[in-house]
């Protein structure tokens, strides 16, 4: 269904609002005023999941609150998942006053489709540390409440915490949410076996600074080993579809 949900949306790129404030979206919601909640909650109906798993909200504010009241709201700092709600805060007032849905998120960039972006539907690229983003809604897709197969279980983002803790004896939450405490564990667990294998001498602080990246390696077909757990790791957070267990090959 996430596939679903971001297939319509980028079907509807180019869209223009035909007089202030009036579009489809509106006529279909109700209310013809500022439309990007509105947008999101037409989504939301055309894949099924409206006030079940997205509210039909044109006030973002509320929208934002919706999420956090079920606990689905995560702070600014997450690699979010395509089809999760961004949020953005462009007064810093501590209040959203926008709202998109992720296209994908890919090295540090998130993809975003916006209602009311310039009067039109568009896509938009961000940082993930963009000062901007307010936060994000965790949508809970069908799919996600689906048993899963050996394979899935390994190519998730909880296989990646839980061999984390394992591994390393860190503590991480076993969310399956690609935040800063993963990232920062992620980084820290490279620093110690560039360390162990390289003797590369880094402070193991979970920075990927500049003597970190220059620590690192060109790693071979059918190399094994932790280093090649923890670059399937970084790859299934960015959301590639890959087996963590620890063998680089085809």
């Amino acid at each position: 269904m996430r596939n679903k949900i971001i297939d319509i949306a980028k079907n509807e790129i180019g869209y223009k609002e035909y007089s202030s404030n009036h579009t489809k979206y509106g006529k279909w919601f109700g209310v013809q005023d500022e439309w990007c909640a509105m947008f999101i909650s037409w989504l939301a109906n055309q894949v099924g999941i409206l006030n079940t798993l997205i509210p039909k909200q044109a006030y973002v504010p509320t929208m934002a609150q919706w999420f956090k009241s079920k606990e689905l709201f995560r702070t600014r700092g997450l690699f979010p998942q395509k089809g999760d709600i961004i949020f953005f805060d462009y007064n810093s007032n501590g209040i959203p006053d926008h709202v998109g849905i992720v296209e994908k998120c890919e090295c540090d960039i998130i993809s975003v489709i916006e209602g009311n972006k310039s009067k039109q539907v568009k896509r938009c690229t961000y940082d993930v540390n963009n000062s901007e983003i307010y936060g994000f809604g965790i949508v809970q897709y069908p799919e996600g409440e689906k048993k899963k197969t050996n394979v899935e279980k390994l190519n998730s983002v909880v296989s990646v915490q839980s061999y984390l803790n394992a591994k390393y004896g860190f503590s991480l939450i076993l969310d399956n949410i690609f935040g800063i405490k993963t990232k920062t564990s992620l980084v820290k667990a490279l620093q110690i076996e560039f360390n162990n294998t390289y003797s590369s001498n880094l402070v193991v602080d979970g920075i990927f600074g500049v003597k970190t990246k220059g620590a690192c390696q060109n790693v071979r077909f059918g190399a094994t080993g932790a280093i090649v757990y923890l670059i399937q790791a970084m790859l299934i957070c960015k959301g590639y579809d890959l087996v963590l267990d620890g063998l680089f090959r085809k």
